[in-house]
């Protein structure tokens, strides 16, 4: 933004970040060895579950279980994951 930004015809108030932050949401794969380093970019506000079921590459039945074992998620962030997030993302809370 700061060096191909086009401030006249896009005069943001807030960095592009800010914005994903309020308007975007990350679903993650139960197995996604790459979630702590997700989180450690995106934090863990923004992202929801995905079994991607019924597709048959699906990790259902074992989906929950698979994601409740990713090493370097802590329970807190797992709540919100399979929880909290998706609470507030469809307005359930």
């Amino acid at each position: 933004m700061e060096k191909f930004g086009d401030a006249e015809r896009f005069p943001l108030t807030q960095p592009p970040s800010e914005y994903f932050r309020r308007h975007c949401w990350v679903a993650v794969e139960p197995d996604e060895a790459l979630l702590p380093h997700t989180l450690a970019t995106l934090g863990d506000d923004n992202l929801v579950i995905s079994s991607d079921w019924p597709h048959d590459d699906s990790a259902y039945p074992h989906a929950i279980d698979e994601f409740l074992g990713l090493d370097g998620v802590s329970d807190a962030t797992r709540r919100k994951v399979l929880w909290d997030n998706c609470a507030r993302l469809y307005g359930l809370r």
